[in-house]
Formats: structure tokens, sequence, C-alpha cells
């Protein structure tokens, strides 16, 4: 299983209900190797609300998780850059740890294979960057 693509929250072309994920394990692992390839650096209030914060899997999935869940993948990517607390996904979860110019987040030439969805964003990406 791999990551393919990265969609926005409200894309409707994935199943809305995102708390019952029987895949879980395989997609949080695909989730983080993809962002540690690619150093991807965001926070759970772009994950939500980014043009392209939620991932897009092989198997037609997405991986919608909430703000607290993508600041624990995030701190689970890079422990390096922070303590392994049990607070430490809190950095991560509705904030980042570095400024919203420093984010690294995916692009579309990123997945050229991919076939993006283009709104309506809740967020304007310039937000973040």
């Amino acid at each position: 299983m791999k990551v393919i693509g990265w969609t926005g929250w409200d894309d409707p072309r994935y199943r809305e209900d995102y708390l019952s994920d029987p895949l879980f394990e395989e997609h949080r692992n695909a989730v983080i190797e993809e962002l540690r390839k690619r150093y991807y650096h965001f926070s759970g209030f772009y994950h939500q609300g980014g043009e392209l914060g939620v991932p897009v899997f092989d198997d037609g999935d997405w991986f919608k998780v909430s703000y607290r869940t993508w600041g624990q993948i995030m701190a689970d990517t890079y422990p390096e850059e922070m303590d392994q607390t049990k607070s430490a996904y809190i950095v991560w979860a509705w904030c980042s740890p570095c400024e919203p110019k420093d984010m690294i987040i995916p692009r579309r030439e990123d997945y050229p294979e991919y076939d993006f969805w283009d709104g309506p964003f809740p967020v304007n990406d310039s937000t973040f960057i």
C-alpha cells in the first residue's frame, strides 16, 4: 500500500465515514513512509483544512484523522525533532514546530499521475505558506 496523491478534507469522491478505517495501521504506516520520503511537515490544522492535506492510497481509500491523531503521526514520523513525551503530538496537532512559511506541504507536481480535486477548500493554502 502506498500514497498516490493528496486531496482536501471535503473531497466528495471518498467515503464520508473516516472514523472506522479497517486498514488504519496499514494506512498510517504508508502515510509515515510518504511523509519521511518527501520530508513533508504540516499540522493537523493543515491536514483538515489545506488543499492537499489528506493522503490518498493506491487501494482507492483516503486517510482522514483528527487533529490529535495527525499530531501523533507527525511526532512518530519525526521523533528526532521532538521530545518523545506523551504530549509531543500537541505541537503538531494544532500548530507546527516550524513557522507556516517553513511548512513543507504536498504539491500537485509531486504526483503527476493523480487526478486532483479542485475544491472548494475550507482554508486557502496561502494561509499556510
